[in-house]
């Protein structure tokens, strides 16, 4: 159970999730942006409550 919460807050199983395929570098910019996005999204949404 330590061994799986290590991993997970490590972050292993989600990167090798994203090394499974190769990913070209304008969809790798592309999912970069999309996801600043939802995170200022979010953060504005926290500051306007």
């Amino acid at each position: 159970r330590r061994f799986k919460k290590q991993c997970e807050k490590a972050g292993v199983l989600s990167e090798i999730r994203r090394r499974e395929y190769y990913e070209k570098p304008s969809v790798k910019r592309k999912r970069k942006i999309i996801a600043a996005k939802k995170k200022a999204a979010k953060a504005r949404q926290l500051l306007e409550l």
